[in-house]
């Protein structure tokens, strides 16, 4: 009798252990056996915060879905978690949302805290709309190794426990315009970050380069937009400083503008940067033959700086550079000795290169050398001349642009130009014909040859195999356009800009089959008001804006 009721009671402690085993292994994180398969299933303390998180979260557009069904309550299996294959633990968390440009899938609402991911080493959350405060408690994340909230709409300070997080490797802040930091000391403590962007913090009144003079191990460094102050302050040793081995600097539109702006620089990474971006800030100054001493630098950005003078003899040493933006400045000089100050190598490197908007002078040089050159941006200079003959084997450029200059007489043959897309003439002195072989560039897409001093007649030829072109600018010239009246060209143009070209005095049918525009220009084409407002006051085209 004893002998039955034990086993009975044995039997009934087993029972329960059983019935309770698969809940035990969810608590606790415990991995069963299927067969040869291993299955681990998350912490139900970790699973039950994601819940919470999910709770607090706007979700339009169903991206959490999988949180919490009945049917998938292993969080490991959730959306944008992943747990670790040994102890269940979750150590990736990423919610970030769409691409730029992008407003759809987005997440917004309030970010609960998640203290319980103790395992925590990725988060992202970037490219979504949460419009609330920093979350404190990321700062007690302290195995986060990667931390992205870029444009992620945070607002208010940056609070200074982040510098708990000593195993980042990763730090992206930027493009969060409402975060303020009032010091920077704990970034110093982020002794292993490779990558800082910090781009629209307000740094102003802030002592922002002693700290990041501390990061031995940095690579990437974004402070575009963040208030920085006219003098860069050097009161403090920078001891540091020769060890970073930094590769990519972008301090864009800021306030610098002392020479110490370009002295810190090159001291800090001569030997390893290999991209720098300067652009938008007010260094009122000659470029200095410093930059000379960056000798891996392979794109440099010093658009809109109110830079002048000519460029130093010392850019010989750039023979890597492969990027260049120097437009918007008053740099001066010929243009074919500045490409005399570039090193030899760069003729096979160089691959884009804007001038435009400063008060360069001379002819326009041989650019067949450079051979891999795909956008030439020459605007708004003063350079005169003719094209040379060289010029229309450059078969790689993709971008031209030499409008508001003063070059004289006709194009060249363009069929050695395959691969160019936009084409920008406009406001020059050109003259003659408009040659057939544009006929030949089967990838246009934008064609300016406005305010000149062409003639003749623009054919079909000219016309018919450019079905990607979707701007047209040909006005303020001589020009008539004359094609067959079944003629069907084989593009659809956003833009289109006729002044004074002969068109009528009949509305041409090639132009009504023009159904996507956004603007059209065909004031001063001879063309009849009556036969125009015919065709243009349909019901589809009356808010387009014409100019008749």
């Amino acid at each position: 009798m004893r002998i039955e009721r034990r086993f009975f009671e044995h039997l009934s402690v087993l029972i329960v252990l059983l019935l309770l085993l698969p809940y035990t292994k969810l608590v606790l994180g415990v991995t069963s056996r299927v067969g040869d398969a291993t299955e681990v299933r998350c912490i139900e303390s970790e699973r039950q915060a994601l819940l919470k998180l999910k709770h607090g979260l706007v979700d339009d557009f169903g991206r959490l879905s999988s949180w919490g069904k009945s049917h998938e309550e292993d969080c490991c299996k959730w959306t944008g978690v992943k747990c670790s294959n040994r102890t269940g633990h979750i150590t990736l968390l990423d919610l970030h949302g769409p691409v730029e440009g992008s407003d759809s899938q987005i997440l917004s609402g309030e970010v609960s805290p998640l203290l319980q991911l103790k395992h925590l080493k990725y988060l992202d959350l970037s490219s979504n709309d949460f419009g609330t405060k920093f979350p404190e408690f990321i700062g007690s994340l302290t195995k986060l190794q990667y931390l992205n909230l870029h444009d992620s709409n945070f607002y208010g300070p940056i609070p200074h426990q982040l510098g708990n997080l000593t195993n980042l490797r990763f730090l992206d802040l930027g493009f969060n315009s409402g975060l303020t930091v009032k010091n920077l000391e704990w970034l110093s403590h982020l002794h292993l970050l490779r990558y800082l962007d910090l781009s629209f913090v307000s740094l102003q009144n802030t002592n922002w380069l002693q700290p990041i003079t501390m990061l031995s191990f940095l690579k990437e460094l974004s402070l575009a937009f963040c208030d920085l102050p006219g003098n860069v302050s050097l009161s403090l040793p920078l001891s540091n400083s020769s060890s970073i081995p930094l590769t990519i600097i972008d301090m864009s539109y800021n306030s610098l503008h002392s020479s110490l702006s370009y002295d810190w620089l090159v001291n800090l990474s001569s030997s390893s940067l290999v991209e720098l971006n300067m652009g938008g800030n007010p260094l009122q100054d000659s470029i200095p033959d410093a930059f000379g001493n960056l000798l891996s630098l392979e794109k440099l950005d010093l658009s809109v700086c109110q830079l002048h003078g000519e460029i130093p003899k010392s850019f010989r040493s750039l023979r890597h550079l492969h990027y260049f933006d120097i437009s918007f400045n008053k740099i001066s000089g010929q243009l074919p000795e500045f490409f005399q100050t570039l090193a030899t190598d760069v003729e096979k490197s160089l691959e884009y290169l804007n001038l435009d908007a400063n008060q360069l002078s001379g002819s326009l040089p041989d650019f067949t050398k450079f051979s891999s050159l795909r956008e030439l941006r020459l605007a708004d200079n003063k350079l005169n001349g003719s094209f040379p003959e060289s010029f229309s084997q450059i078969s790689s450029l993709v971008s031209l642009n030499l409008s508001k200059n003063q070059l004289t007489g006709p194009l060249p043959n363009l069929v050695f130009l395959p691969s160019l897309r936009e084409l920008h003439l406009g406001s020059n002195k050109l003259s003659g014909r408009v040659p057939k072989s544009v006929g030949q560039l089967f990838k246009l897409e934008i064609l300016d040859a406005s305010s000149n001093k062409f003639e003749g007649t623009i054919s079909e030829a000219h016309l018919s195999n450019l079905s990607k072109l979707n701007m047209l600018d040909l006005s303020f010239n001589s020009l008539t356009l004359e094609v067959d009246s079944s003629w069907t060209p084989p593009f659809q143009l956003d833009i289109i800009r006729l002044v004074n070209c002969k068109l009528g005095p009949r509305f041409p049918n090639w132009l009504q089959s023009q159904n996507n525009f956004s603007m059209l220009d065909i004031s001063g084409t001879r063309i009849s008001r009556y036969s125009t407002y015919l065709v243009l006051e349909s019901p589809q085209k009356t808010n387009i804006p014409k100019y008749l």
